[in-house]
């Protein structure tokens, strides 16, 4: 294991720690801790790393999915290759000459699972057929009620939350503020300087003990959303 992945599992094993000391000194601030098999991977690009927590009970299509696609090293030298500030950073699906990977059947949309689109939660990217998504994501930047399950509809299904930056919001936010434009086959939010995704790797065992700590995503009953206004970015964000 390299050095870098040590940190990393030293980092998210800390950002536990401090969750749970939190919970028990009455600040209601922190996010409440529960037991969990749920696996962290780190992103590392070329802006900086991102820690993500996985949620494996509530989307558990969507986690073996996208950890098939980690485990095979598909994410390794691609990029994140759509960008708008303000609403959330995507990649996970062209290599960093701008060519589309082939990627495998698409997995079955489980945005009805009460997590939101919230500022640093990550989502399976898709088209506009509700069970599309493949390899692609998306991290948002801000919130995103928008993009939320409001019904089993071809405008409401959603879009699914799968986990959730515990380490390097930072970077996220680093990422959204880069200046965009055209870039290969697409017209505009291309960073100009290219995120590059190195690698995306497992940094803590899927297995975990029953005892263990760790951050819980938020939940919660989906309500009515407002639709995007037809100008706006946010529109599109079921173009992959």
């Amino acid at each position: 294991m390299s050095m870098r992945r040590h940190i990393a599992t030293a980092s998210v094993l800390l950002v536990c720690l401090i969750v749970a000391i939190s919970s028990h000194s009455g600040d209601t601030t922190t996010e409440p801790v529960e037991s969990t098999a749920d696996p962290v991977v780190l992103i590392t690009t070329s802006i900086g790393d991102i820690l993500l927590q996985l949620d494996q009970q509530r989307a558990p299509q969507t986690v073996e999915n996208f950890l098939q696609y980690v485990d095979s090293g598909f994410y390794s030298q691609t990029l994140f290759h759509r960008v708008i500030e303000g609403f959330m950073i995507q990649g996970g699906g062209f290599t960093e000459s701008y060519q589309r990977k082939a990627t495998r059947a698409p997995v079955s949309n489980e945005a009805y699972n009460g997590l939101r689109n919230k500022r640093y939660t990550i989502a399976m990217a898709r088209t506009t057929a509700p069970h599309s998504a493949t390899s692609q994501f998306f991290i948002n930047s801000e919130d995103n009620r928008n993009l939320d399950h409001t019904a089993t509809t071809q405008r409401g299904w959603g879009y699914t939350v799968f986990g959730r930056v515990v380490q390097g919001t930072e970077t996220v936010d680093t990422i959204s503020r880069l200046p965009t434009g055209r870039g290969g086959p697409f017209s505009r939010d291309v960073p100009k300087e290219p995120v590059i995704i190195v690698s995306i790797e497992r940094v803590a065992p899927a297995e975990q003990s029953s005892k263990g700590t760790a951050v819980q995503l938020d939940t919660g009953e989906s309500s009515a959303v407002e639709e995007p206004e037809p100008a706006a970015a946010k529109a599109e964000a079921k173009i992959q």
